[in-house]
């Protein structure tokens, strides 16, 4: 099931990946460059999911 996941997960990132590339690539460069806005759009989302990440969930807990 992990192996599973995982291969999922290096699916997915492979495309998302190229994605965000020809996003970067094709948006006009601003003062800060091309990278610090994607940055700072960014910031906020993958704080928010590394909190929820180690937020304790009794109702889903692993053990049973």
């Amino acid at each position: 099931m992990v192996g599973t996941v995982l291969l999922l997960v290096r699916l997915v990132d492979s495309f998302v990946d190229v994605g965000i590339g020809v996003a970067v690539d094709r948006a006009k460069p601003h003062k800060d460059g091309k990278f610090r806005p994607w940055i700072k759009r960014g910031m906020f989302p993958v704080a928010i999911a590394a909190f929820l990440l180690y937020l304790p969930f009794a109702a889903h807990s692993m053990t049973r």
